[in-house]
Parts: structure tokens; C-alpha cells; sequence
């Protein structure tokens, strides 16, 4: 199915056009902007960031807090033909002036209060408030499904943020499949709860905006409290979410929202369902394609639930370490392709080269290109497929994309630390994953100051929960760090407290234990 002749910007257009008194977009600050509002909205934007020289393929940075214009400033930028690029306001400054550089970002919107983050930036700047402006005149799209509509930055083994972009035609297609998937309609109103500097966003928006249903942006001191997260979505009349796979359970057991039909799990293993109170569905995605590529909805309890079948136009393989296909039932490496699959990572042409690489199996156009996931998978007997975890040292944290190799490296430049290792623990209590770093170096080294260090560059998604000090990093015998021979800390002590390890003659030092997902409702 060809979409080069068609994206999200055109279907959205058309419904501004065809209902434009219907609420699109609200806020907890009781903000709610119409589909025409919001188109209009868009014409600034777009009006202005052309006269600051954005053209056809260019990036524009977007630095905002949880707003209903966020939205808005993501169409405007597809308006004007370029990609947005999402800045979480949470990231340190660092990796803030990193993101704004490596991109060369030749506009940034953001807001006046955040704007002293944002000082080493030394292209064009325009600020929110000031772009609250009706442009009546609508420009026609420029933009076809080949064309960059936004790059998400994701945690890089070299120590280093790598920017995925991704195109128009996987969010297009994306729209098509997720409304599919979810049977929603203009009536219904999805509840946005990721951050946008994360892709699951992507999905909680456009597929919404593109049929004309409504989108509500939920703030994020609601996030944290279950039942204050189910009030919440009855009184802003939300009827379908994402939510982290992680914190469901959690949700389900407080939620009193009788007009919720459906929440999708993302980010991570699910391990939970299905719910008396709404269908949750299982989908699956990386960052280097259009959000999700395959999704289950959840009939019973799983073991390991599937992550399901492929939205059309997509497909995979499962491949072993020579690239050879796999039979059914066998495990492998996933390997995606279709319209989804994005265009790679932005200056990293090596790394391009190696994940998106020439599809061997198929000769149609659609799917030449293949990207390698590095996830470890099988298909079942009944043609879903199921994820068995990763194949090298990427993990899923609260549904960040996390490289340990990163946080190791940061480790490794603080004084003091001579060498350090990052492991990945399943929390049994709450579900999902948390990090403890572990480092040999000088006697007494504090690990909350390691932590105050870490979050100087980091994200806070990518700060360790717990810091244990070692004799020696284990090895293998190959002489290599052994993550396997990581012993798991012993849970306890208050911020700054010893955490002692559950191996014996080991001692942590470090802040308090976090836990993966504070719910007040667990």
C-alpha cells in the first residue's frame, strides 16, 4: 500500500476543516482548544518558523512543559515541512544543550520559564506564550510519507544520545492501524500520560487528531497516585490510555472510570491482565519505528504475555546470529520491516549501516529496508509473536529505552570510581525493572553523591536506584564483565544509608532504594 501521497498532516487538515467546533486538545489548567482553533494555531506556528528559515527536512526543537500546545506546535512544524524534535523538561541541562546541538535544531519553541535552560542555544528562539496567535490561512502540505516528522533522542552505547528519526508514512499508517486496533471515535478521548520526549506519546496524539477525537493531556503530579490518576480521567471524560505496563495492575485495582474502554501497555514486559474494568492490550515498538508494530489484546493470564500480531504493512522476521530465518517456535533475533521503519539515526551513519540494513527476504519496495531490533523473540503456535528479552545490554526502564553501557561510562568519569558495571533487577513487588550500579574505586566513596553526579547527565530514568561498591567487577572466562554474576542488593536503608548486598562480604553504599513505580495505591 503506497501512502507517499498521503500523512498525518492531510487527514488532519480535513478534519479541522470538516468538524471544526469539536474540542481536539485540553489540559489540566482547563485549557480546551477546538479542531479549528488548533488549525489556526498551527498557521502561526507554522508562519513563524518558516520566517526563522525552517524549510522543507529541517528539525525544530520542542521544549514545553505538559501543554495542549505541545500538539499544536508539532502540527505547525509539519506545516512548515519539518520534523519536531521533543525535549523533556526533566533532562539536566547537559544532555538539554547536547540534544539542541547534535540536531542542529534551527528553531526551539519553548516557554520563558524554561528558557534558562536553554542559554548555549544560539539559534532562533519563539516562545509559547507568544504564539497563541489565529492565522486564518491554511498552507497545503509539503511533506510526503518519505519525509522526517520527528526524532526521538535514545540512550547510546558510546555514552552518547542517538537521535531515531522517523516518517510520515509510519505515522500515517500508525493512525490507520491504532484506530483499527482500538475501534475509537470521535467521541472517545485519549489520555496522553508519557512524557513527549517519549515516542509512546506519538501514539497517545496524532492517530487521536487524525480522526477527530479528542486528546487530554494529564499532568504529571496526577501520574503518581492511582486514584487520583482514575478521578482524573472521569472527570476530563477520558476513555482510552497508555499506560507504563508496569503500573496497570495498580491502576486496575483503584480505577472507577466505568467509560474507560481500553489502556495499552508500553515500555515494557506486561504482567498483568485482563481487567474486569477495561481491555488492556499488549503492543510492542521501538524507537526506530512509528511507535508500535505489533499488538495483542489480552483474552486471559499469560505467563509471558504475547506482544501479538503485526499492524498491516509491517512484518518481521526471526533471524539467528547469521542472519538466517528461524522456524516458528525457534528463538532469534526480531528483525522489523515496513512501513513503519524509520529513516535511522541522525549523524550516526555507521551505526545506521549496522541496525538498518538491506532486507534479504523480501524484494518489494515497501520493505526493503530491515532494522535489526536486537530483541530476542519466537513466534508462537498461533502466529503471535513473544518477547524473551534482549539480546545485548539494552533494558526497558519505567518504559525508557536504556543503554547500560551509558551509565557506566558516566560512572566511569567521576572521580574517584575506577571501574563500574550498571544491572537490571526485576522488582517482584511492583513490576518492572530498576537499576543498581556497581564500581570499585576509592574506600568510602559516597554513592548519593554518585547519584548527584549521575543526574548532572543523565535522565532520570537512567539513574540507578542503588549503588554497591565492590572489591573487583566479576568476570567471565573470557576475562569480560560478567552481568550475570551480579548479586541483587538486599532492599532497605534510607537515603544515604548502607544497602547491603545479598552476597555475603559485599557492601553498598548509596541513596535510598526507589523502587520502579511509586504508587501510593500498591
Amino acid at each position: 500500500m503506497a501512502l507517499s501521497d498521503k500523512t498525518f498532516l492531510h487527514a488532519f487538515q480535513k478534519q479541522a476543516a470538516r468538524t471544526p467546533q469539536r474540542i481536539a486538545l485540553s489540559d489540566a489548567t482547563k485549557v480546551t482548544i477546538t479542531y479549528g482553533q488548533a488549525q489556526k494555531y498551527a498557521n502561526y506556528v507554522s508562519q513563524k518558523v518558516t520566517e526563522a528559515g525552517v524549510g522543507r527536512g529541517d528539525i525544530v526543537a520542542l521544549y514545553l512543559g505538559r501543554t495542549a500546545f505541545f500538539p499544536v506546535a508539532a502540527i505547525g512544524v509539519f506545516q512548515a515541512g519539518a520534523a519536531y524534535m521533543p525535549i523533556d523538561p526533566r533532562y539536566p541541562d547537559s544532555r538539554i544543550e547536547f540534544m539542541l546541538e547534535d540536531s542542529e535544531a534551527k528553531v526551539l519553541i519553548t516557554s520563558r520559564d524554561l528558557a534558562s535552560h536553554t542559554a548555549a542555544y544560539t539559534g532562533t528562539v519563539l516562545y509559547a506564550e507568544d504564539l497563541w496567535v489565529e492565522q486564518e490561512a491554511t498552507p497545503e502540505p509539503i511533506i510526503d510519507g518519505n519525509d522526517m516528522d520527528y526524532i526521538i533522542y535514545t540512550s547510546g552505547t558510546t555514552g552518547k544520545p542517538k537521535g531515531a528519526m522517523n516518517v510520515h508514512r509510519g505515522l500515517i499508517n500508525l493512525v490507520e492501524s491504532y484506530a483499527g486496533e482500538l475501534n475509537f471515535s470521535e467521541e472517545d478521548v485519549s489520555g496522553v500520560y508519557s512524557s513527549f520526549g517519549f515516542d509512546a506519546s506519538v501514539a497517545q496524539i496524532f492517530p487521536f487528531l487524525g480522526k477527530g477525537a479528542g486528546v487530554d493531556i494529564i499532568p504529571s503530579e496526577v501520574m503518581l497516585d492511582m486514584g487520583m490518576l482514575s478521578k482524573y480521567t472521569i472527570e476530563h471524560g477520558i476513555t482510552t490510555m497508555q499506560l507504563p505496563a508496569s503500573i496497570i495492575k495498580f491502576f486496575d485495582r483503584v480505577c472507577e472510570n466505568r467509560a474507560l474502554k481500553s489502556v495499552v501497555g508500553m515500555g515494557d514486559r506486561l504482567t498483568y491482565g485482563p481487567s474486569d474494568h477495561f481491555k488492556i492490550y499488549n503492543m510492542y515498538g521501538p524507537s526506530e519505528a512509528s511507535v508500535f508494530v505489533t499488538s495483542f489484546l489480552v483474552d486471559k493470564a499469560y505467563t509471558n504475555y504475547p506482544i501479538g500480531k503485526f499492524f498491516k504493512n509491517n512484518c518481521g522476521y526471526i533471524v539467528d546470529e547469521q542472519m538466517n530465518l528461524l522456524p516458528d517456535g525457534e528463538a532469534g533475533e526480531l528483525c522489523l520491516t515496513g512501513n513503519h521503519i524509520g529513516r535511522g539515526y541522525l549523524k550516526r551513519p555507521e551505526l545506521t549501516g549496522e541496525k538498518f540494513v538491506k532486507n534479504p527476504f523480501s524484494s518489494d519496495s515497501e520493505y526493503e529496508t530491515m532494522y535489526r531490533t536486537g530483541d530476542l523473540c519466537r513466534v508462537l503456535p498461533d502466529g503471535n509473536y513473544e518477547f524473551l528479552g534482549r539480546i545485548d545490554t539494552q533494558v526497558k526502564i519505567r518504559g525508557f529505552r536504556v543503554e547500560l553501557g551509558e551509565i557506566e561510562m558516566t560512572m566511569r568519569k567521576y572521580e574517584g570510581v575506577k571501574e563500574a558495571i550498571c544491572g537490571a533487577f526485576e522488582d517482584t513487588g511492583r513490576g518492572g525493572k530498576y537499576l543498581v550500579g556497581y564500581y570499585t574505586g576509592d574506600e568510602g566513596l559516597d554513592g548519593g553523591v554518585l547519584k548527584e553526579y549521575l543526574s548532572e547527565t543523565l535522565p532520570f530514568y537512567m539513574i540507578p536506584s542503588a549503588f554497591v561498591q565492590l572489591d573487583g567487577i566479576p568476570l567471565n572466562a573470557n576475562g569480560k564483565y560478567d552481568r550475570n554474576a551480579l548479586i541483587e542488593p538486599a532492599r532497605g536503608g534510607g537515603g544515604g544509608g548502607i544497602l547491603p548486598c545479598r552476597n555475603p562480604g559485599r557492601t553498598g553504599i548509596g541513596g535510598m532504594f526507589m523502587g520502579d513505580i511509586p504508587c501510593r495505591a500498591a
